[in-house]
């Protein structure tokens, strides 16, 4: 939706649905969803009479993701093996990973914010983002008391952040009718962390 060829505002939301997770019905769907919003700011009356600026736009968005990871599998999950006893080998089922009834979709949260730039008449353009994700309840192991019969467990539990910055300037060096030289310059820095995680001891 435009007002007043001005302000911009977008939004979208949908289901997704997984039997993966069919345990509970609770689980099986998540709401995805995305809002967003731009503001044309040289396009308001102070702004009006600036001849050498062509566009100043700034942006936000914040929006929800969701995973399924299909690695993974709410019911008891086992393999088959062999074992010795008394000099014969039988065939064993091991238990690898107990069940979990409420495991869900991962999630990740997106925020993003940015401006573009522009001024005499196009020859110069920069365009600057800010973002930061959180991906929570990120599906992972995660050690148990030895009484449960199981040393670990897959749960809805671990946590990564991701954030950064991209930089984007552009240039019109020269512009004439038979030649024209146009240089583009990027830089772009994203920092990633795991804030939880706890992994199998024999686990690559």
């Amino acid at each position: 939706y435009t007002y007043d060829n001005r302000y911009t505002f977008f939004g979208s939301m949908r289901f997704d649905g997984s039997n993966l997770f069919g345990v509970s019905d609770k689980y099986k769907y998540l709401p995805l969803w995305s809002l967003s919003g731009a503001w044309n700011v040289n396009r308001e009356e102070f702004l009006k009479d600036v001849d050498w600026l062509d566009n100043l736009k700034l942006r936000i968005s914040y929006g929800l993701q969701g995973n399924v990871d299909k690695n993974t599998s709410p019911f008891i999950v086992g393999k088959w093996g062999t074992t010795t006893i008394l000099g014969n080998g039988e065939s064993i089922i091991e238990v690898s990973s107990p069940p979990n009834q409420n495991l869900r979709w991962e999630k990740t949260s997106n925020w993003n914010a940015g401006v573009d730039f522009g001024v005499l008449d196009g020859r110069i353009s920069f365009t600057a983002d800010v973002f930061y994700r959180v991906s929570n309840v990120l599906i992972g192991n995660r050690s148990l008391p030895r009484e449960n019969g199981f040393e670990y467990t897959t749960l809805n539990w671990a946590k990564a952040t991701n954030k950064g910055y991209e930089l984007s300037l552009s240039t019109w060096n020269i512009k004439t009718k038979d030649f024209r030289w146009k240089m583009d310059i990027n830089f772009a820095h994203n920092k990633s962390k795991v804030n939880r995680i706890n992994l199998q001891e024999d686990s690559w």
